[in-house]
This record gives C-alpha cells, sequence and structure tokens, in this order.
C-alpha cells in the first residue's frame, strides 16, 4: 500500500538525481564557483563574460526540466504527410510501421513492463497502436536499446491490440541514426 507508494517515489527520486544531464549541470555551477570565487572586482569585460557564463549555465538547467524537455519534444516531433494517401494503393499487409524509443523511465520491476517507458516512448506506442487498428500494417517494429525498453514498448502495443505475431523488436541501435 502506502509503503510500496513511499519506496517507489524514492526510487523515481534517486532515479532524478543520477541523471546525466543534471549531473553535468551542477559540475558545472561548481566549476564556476569555484572559478569566480574570492576574486578581486574584474573589470568590465570580466563581469560580463562571468554573467555570459552563468547565464549559459542557466539556460541549460532551463532546458533541462521537463517542462521545456517535454516542449522541444513536441516541436521536433512533426505531423509528417498523411498516412491515408502515403498507403493509397498499397497493401497494409506488406507495410511495417517502425516505432522509435525515447527512453525508460524505471527498471524497477514492481512496476508493471507497459508503464517503464519516459512520457515520450509512451506517447509513440500509444499513436503505433492507433495506427495499427486504423491500418492493420503488417508488422510493427519495436525500435530502441536497452532490451527492456523494447519490452516495455512491446506491452504495451500488445494491450493497444497489436497480435503479439505481428510485433518484432529491434534491440540493437542506441540512437536515431542506428534505429534507420
Amino acid at each position: 500500500g502506502h509503503g510500496m507508494l513511499s519506496l517507489a517515489a524514492t526510487r523515481f527520486a534517486v532515479s532524478q538525481l543520477l541523471d546525466p544531464l543534471l549531473l553535468l549541470l551542477v559540475a558545472l555551477a561548481v566549476l564556476l564557483h569555484l572559478a569566480f570565487r574570492g576574486a578581486a572586482p574584474a573589470r568590465v569585460g570580466a563581469r560580463r563574460a562571468r554573467v555570459a557564463a552563468w547565464i549559459v549555465w542557466a539556460g541549460g538547467w532551463i532546458l533541462a526540466t521537463p517542462l521545456a524537455a517535454a516542449r522541444l519534444t513536441t516541436w521536433t516531433e512533426t505531423r509528417g504527410p498523411d498516412l491515408d494517401r502515403a498507403l493509397a494503393g498499397h497493401d497494409p499487409e506488406k507495410s511495417a510501421l517502425v516505432v522509435l524509443a525515447a527512453g525508460i523511465a524505471t527498471y524497477d520491476p514492481d512496476v508493471p513492463p507497459s508503464e517503464r517507458m519516459d512520457g515520450a516512448s509512451t506517447k509513440r506506442v500509444l499513436a503505433a497502436s492507433r495506427l495499427w487498428r486504423a491500418h492493420r500494417f503488417g508488422l510493427v517494429i519495436a525500435s530502441g536499446a536497452p532490451p527492456a525498453l523494447t519490452r516495455s514498448m512491446e506491452d504495451l502495443l500488445e494491450r493497444g491490440g497489436v497480435p503479439a505475431a505481428r510485433i518484432a523488436l529491434e534491440t540493437a541501435s542506441h540512437d536515431t541514426r542506428e534505429n534507420a
């Protein structure tokens, strides 16, 4: 009950503290502080450089927040051409739908596989399930690494109505270039 929720929240909080970008930003803040602490009043050019360094750091921090990351994801994941028009005259059974993974939120075995993905991966898989129901593609390829992520994608695809026989897992790619 309540203890499990507390444990899950603690695991989530710890995983957020180990985020590589957050660690890099904290390290940069410490380095900036050490570089400028105890410095005598600097001339105007040096003060501007110090302010610029802190502004760049603050910009990185802001871009690393979930709100900014979600907005950037929305801006970069644009809608493609009309799928009905693209599939016109083609046998959907001979077409494949490729779903690129974005990330995994947890490896916690107490969390169901379909709930382990990050928000972007979950949205992509839900969209793929909806597209499969509308067009009945011959194959849905869940692509990404680690294998735990693609298994999570597979679980949610099946829950979304895609038959297991129509799902293929590609677990070797670590970035979008390798996905392609």
